[in-house]
């Protein structure tokens, strides 16, 4: 994790020095704390937004000690569509038994590399205590687990959306959340089922 905290810290001070793109869902949201005391809660390596291997990137969601999360992409190449960038998440949105705080999808029509389009996505969100279990779930497809640490979780899927239909307006897909207990038991679900 050495390295991991290395590589957030500095890509945190660029953001906040406005040598590096920076965003944020909610538009107010800022760093809560200083970017030094943000530590990496997950990282995830070789995850893509788009149809090709070379956009892979690594994501290191950090937390501070406020609980806020700072989401920072590192391209693990110099061309990648994925650049460099710095996500902030907004510290005050109330936290369910599991919430979505971002999703990063893309769309990317049929290639080379897969015969139907594909939505690709890296969802982030929170677990509250207790939850030890995250699945995402797009209609017609199967639960999939996130990577759940810390009360903070991180999910990598590609979903084809019905029809191959991936058209300008196309909606972007919103699966269902659950979060489960220790013992297995079902806590929550967004459909309410």
């Amino acid at each position: 994790m050495e390295k991991a905290q290395k590589d957030l810290t500095s890509c945190l001070q660029a953001a906040a020095a406005g040598r590096l793109p920076s965003f944020s869902p909610a538009l107010e949201a800022r760093f809560a704390d200083p970017v030094g005391s943000y530590r990496p809660v997950i990282v995830a390596a070789d995850l893509k937004r788009t149809g090709t291997r070379k956009d892979a990137s690594t994501w290191i969601v950090g937390k501070s000690p406020q609980g806020q999360l700072a989401v920072c992409v590192l391209p693990s190449v110099n061309n990648s569509f994925d650049g460099r960038e710095v996500w902030i998440l907004d510290k005050s949105k109330p936290v369910k038994p599991v919430s979505a705080e971002g999703d990063w999808g893309t769309v990317f029509p049929a290639n080379d590399h897969h015969a139907t389009a594909l939505y690709g996505s890296v969802m982030i969100g929170r677990s509250a205590p207790g939850i030890t279990r995250v699945t995402v779930q797009f209609s017609g497809q199967e639960e999939r687990d996130a990577q759940v640490i810390d009360g903070v979780w991180l999910a990598h899927m590609e979903y084809a959306p019905p029809g191959n239909d991936v058209g300008e307006n196309w909606p972007a897909p919103q699966p269902t959340l659950r979060g489960y207990h220790s013992d297995g038991a079902l806590a929550y679900s967004s459909s309410g089922q």
